[in-house]
């Protein structure tokens, strides 16, 4: 897999690898991860979570576990050990009613998903909040992209799909084509931003489409535990520089007037088709 180089206008480079025309994180062993996942089998009572980085994912994947399990207790398990192009296919439990998860565009996905038409969550956040969350993780001196530029620079190749998983515009585009393609694949969409402005009223819509307990009450229980706080305090160590903020319009914090404004004129232009719309503040 070759690796590729990005450098920003003030001359600091980010480094990925890329994967048949997508740019992908420098997990060790991906090419091979991925190159596999065509002969993995799925299951009809499997469950696929997507979403872009840093939509919330870790967020939404301690509340289907608790979900599925209709119990609002912490897993031992670590959504990474899920990951499909992070870990080993032996690595992956092997029981048939899994919670796997992915940045993939469908392409490169088990066709099993496609096929058996698993049930499938996706978590999607406003493109404002994704670029300040990215870039707080591909700037953190513990982090293996080492990216040292200001945000100015960074803004300009996240908006250009140089970084981890290429473009936003074309990933949501590419699975909005996916979902009308396959109209009888049972799919359900979650909101970074509603499930922050109610996550009772969320986490309730997602237990109806799983079929699984959706009292008010445990729901509601289910939000206490999941709060971006409380993850933060329970989860160890390794886990915790996953949970960052948790909010909406954190990007006011970062984005200039200017950058604004010219995010605001390219997202008119690439997000012309898109039908899902996003709230970037509430």
């Amino acid at each position: 897999m070759p690796s590729v180089c990005h450098i920003d206008k003030e001359g600091y480079k980010h480094w990925g690898l890329e994967y048949e025309g997508l740019k992908v994180p420098m997990f060790p062993g991906v090419d091979e991860n991925i190159a596999n996942l065509p002969e993995m089998e799925i299951y009809d009572g499997d469950v696929l979570l997507l979403s872009f980085p840093k939509s919330g994912t870790h967020w939404i994947w301690e509340i289907l576990t608790m979900v599925r399990s209709e119990k609002a207790e912490y897993t031992d398990q670590c959504r990474l050990q899920h990951f499909l192009e992070f870990c080993k296919q032996e690595k992956i439990a092997a029981n048939k009613a899994r919670l796997l998860t992915s940045h993939l565009p469908l392409r490169l996905l088990p066709p099993g998903v496609q096929e058996k038409k698993i049930k499938t969550v996706m978590m999607a956040r406003n493109l404002k909040d994704i670029a300040v969350s990215f870039y707080s993780q591909v700037t953190r001196k513990d982090h293996d992209d080492d990216y040292q530029g200001s945000f100015e620079g960074f803004l300009d190749i996240f908006m250009a799909g140089q970084l981890g998983y290429g473009s936003w515009f074309d990933y949501m585009l590419d699975w909005q084509k996916s979902f009308e393609d396959n109209p009888d694949w049972p799919v359900h969409i979650i909101l970074f931003e509603d499930l922050k402005e109610d996550p009772t009223r969320e986490i309730q819509k997602l237990a109806r489409y799983l079929g699984k307990n959706d009292d008010a009450e445990h729901c509601s229980q289910i939000a206490e535990k999941c709060h971006i706080d409380r993850l933060k305090e329970i989860k160890p160590e390794p886990m915790m520089k996953f949970f960052r903020k948790g909010i909406v319009g954190d990007w006011k914090n970062l984005f200039s007037q200017d950058q604004n404004d010219e995010f605001e004129e390219t997202y008119k232009t690439k997000a012309a088709d898109l039908k899902q719309s996003f709230r970037f503040e509430i």
